[in-house]
């Protein structure tokens, strides 16, 4: 009846772990408490000596136990909220005693469903973190957390040594570390791939295919797989890029058609009649099945770059350079193509530009193409974009007077421009700005400033040649330079009178 049953002195009898008995709400919350408190002080302890496999299994452990300690505390209440019920149905209200009891009933009944939502939610809680540390076990037992590890650390490595080498100046001995790292992330990303195929059958299997589980590891899954097929990709081309820039191989075919090409020379006969003749043609019939067909490429390669550079200096030739000034051009060629985005062909027509545009010699010319090219670097422009820049500055100064607005074509194309200009004159950008809006400078003294910025450019092709594009041009340039310098002999006898010419393209 009313009063025989006190609100709140409900006691229940739960035991936790199957020890202790907790005997009221107070002490199952303190349970809960206790059990978090507990695990995150031994996964931080074991995180701490570096067993992160142990760590993750002690907190999953002590999340599963929370769980089920915050469940029988949810028990605990739901019990309470019916005896509250219970009270509250026999309290006698035509009594003041009993009305209120009836009114004390009616508010313990309120907190206690407070208090049950507020436990449900934080059951919500517990049982998700207690499935994300689950995953986390997987996780680090399935190997993947220390294959993925692993892989970071040799990828540091790697690129550190990487790094050391080029500072060196050791390029083929970078390229060939790097070449390793590749091979060596391969076989992690392989290791990784399979470890994480077993672990979307697993999932398969206990949540199902159309579960966000699955879902989220088949992702993982393809990502990986898509890391394995870049890694492959570049490992490939830069074992490509190695074996054409290869100096030996290249060097000793050099050598012997040097050979014959002095001898070819001595005896004044084109190189048909050389190669039909016994000994010389048997020696070179000899070098290219000795290399292999693999060389077949880089001798047309080699052809083709050659027919190139010849139709360029027939282009410098009819401009009115001599000799010496072309074979100048063609250095300067060479240069330009392997410190920047450029083509050979990209290099001849800035030449050419700054040729045509110069009024200060040919020297000067030269020294305007390099500083473009320099601040083409900087501006992180390509080839083509380049060459534009060259073509826009061939209208600047066409009445005599260089002004800053006639330049605003080439300074939006090319943001590094009036800086590398400003080094060249030797004042601060501002003052050559000012200098350049009163209309009072001239064509010609615009173009020494321009040659005296070049000196400036060796820096920028510098940090060119940091770059992963840098360095691979620069492989890529090294092996046409040595197809280029092995295939001239031939190239030359080839173009000789009585000889057709036949590259093949």
């Amino acid at each position: 009846m009313a009063g025989r049953i006190p609100v709140g002195s409900l006691i229940t009898d739960i035991k936790l772990n199957g020890d202790q008995p907790v005997k009221t709400l107070r002490q199952l919350r303190q349970a809960v408490s206790s059990t978090t408190s507990a695990w995150k002080a031994q996964e931080a302890v074991l995180k701490s000596t570096g067993k992160t496999t142990e760590a993750a299994e002690a907190k999953y452990k002590g999340l599963s136990e929370a769980v089920k300690n915050q469940r029988k505390y949810i028990e605990a209440l739901a019990d309470k909220q019916r005896n509250l019920k219970k009270v509250q149905a026999e309290a006698d209200q035509t009594t003041e005693k009993g009305k209120q009891a009836y009114k004390n009933a009616t508010e313990e009944i309120q907190k206690n469903a407070a208090q049950t939502l507020r436990a449900t939610t934080r059951l919500e809680s517990l049982t998700k973190q207690q499935e994300k540390a689950k995953s986390s076990l997987n996780y680090y037992k399935s190997g993947l957390a220390e294959a993925q590890k692993s892989l970071k650390q040799t990828q540091a490595v790697t690129k550190s040594y990487v790094e050391r080498l080029k500072a060196e100046g050791k390029g083929y001995e970078s390229a060939k570390a790097k070449l390793n790292g590749y091979k060596s992330s391969l076989e992690n990303l392989n290791k990784q791939q399979k470890i994480q195929a077993q672990e979307l059958a697993r999932i398969a299997s206990e949540s199902g295919k159309s579960s966000d589980a699955y879902k989220r590891q088949e992702i993982r899954l393809n990502q990986t797989a898509t890391t394995l097929a870049k890694t492959k990709s570049a490992m490939n081309e830069l074992n490509s890029s190695m074996h054409k820039a290869n100096p030996t191989v290249f060097d000793k075919l050099k050598t012997k058609l040097t050979g014959l090409d002095s001898q070819a020379e001595k005896t004044h006969r084109t190189f048909k009649e050389v190669f039909m003749g016994s000994a010389l043609g048997n020696a070179l019939s000899n070098s290219l099945s000795n290399i292999g067909s693999s060389l077949k490429n880089a001798y047309e390669e080699g052809m083709n770059l050659n027919l190139a550079v010849a139709k360029i200096n027939g282009r410098f030739k009819g401009m009115g350079m001599s000799t010496r000034q072309i074979q100048s051009l063609d250095k300067q060629l060479g240069e330009l193509k392997a410190n920047t985005a450029m083509t050979g062909d990209n290099v001849a027509n800035l030449q050419a530009h700054m040729l045509n545009w110069s009024t200060i010699g040919t020297k000067g010319a030269m020294q305007m193409a390099k500083t473009i090219a320099g601040v083409g670097d900087t501006s992180k422009l390509t080839g083509d974009q380049i060459e534009r820049v060259s073509a826009s500055l061939q209208r600047v100064g066409s009445t005599g007077k260089v002004t800053y607005s006639s330049l605003s074509r080439i300074t939006k194309a090319a943001p590094t421009f009036m800086q590398a200009l400003a080094k060249g004159a030797g004042m601060s950008q501002s003052k050559m700005i000012a200098l350049l809006k009163t209309g009072k400078v001239t064509q010609k003294q615009f173009q020494q400033w321009m040659a005296s910025a070049s000196k400036y450019s060796d820096d920028a092709f510098k940090g060119f040649g940091k770059t992963q594009a840098g360095a691979l041009k620069s492989m890529q340039v090294a092996r046409q330079k040595l197809e280029q310098q092995f295939t001239k002999p031939i190239f030359n006898a080839k173009t000789s009178p009585g000889f057709k010419i036949e590259v093949q393209h």
